[in-house]
């Protein structure tokens, strides 16, 4: 999975049309991107799309981070998380499947059900990280 997802992100990043995507993404305010980057992958997991694929994916369409305005920072712990949460949340999941089995429940149950508070709790409270990361190394937040 992981190197099929590699080449899958390296072969994407030489036939996408990278000013495209950033021309696209240029009405959003830079701090939104990062912010929507675990939305997607959330939202992708609940597709069965694995996360590895999806950063990949993402890797190859977005250009330089600091080109868009966004920090490369803000953006990295936006995959993370969404990446974390993608795949605590996804049905598609082997460990889903397996505490399904054990509780007699479906897979959607287990990952979207049950995990769905904490998931949209974690995603709440990671914004104000993603934002105050963006804050802190474009020098907005300074220690004196």
């Amino acid at each position: 999975m992981l190197a099929t997802s590699g080449f899958m992100g390296a072969t994407a990043a030489g036939i996408m049309p990278v000013d495209a995507v950033a021309s696209a993404l240029g009405h959003l305010p830079p701090i939104a991107i990062p912010m929507l980057v675990p939305a997607l992958l959330i939202g992708t997991g609940q597709l069965g799309m694995n996360p590895i694929a999806t950063v990949a994916l993402l890797g190859a369409a977005l250009p330089d981070p600091v080109r868009l305005g966004i920090q490369p920072a803000a953006l990295a712990f936006g995959c993370m998380l969404g990446w974390g949460l993608s795949v605590g949340m996804t049905p598609m999941s082997a460990s889903a499947i397996i505490t399904a089995r054990w509780a007699g429940v479906s897979p959607w149950t287990v990952g979207t059900r049950w995990n769905a508070v904490y998931t949209l709790t974690a995603v709440i409270v990671a914004a104000a990280g993603i934002y105050c990361l963006d804050r802190f190394f474009s020098g907005a937040f300074t220690f004196s």
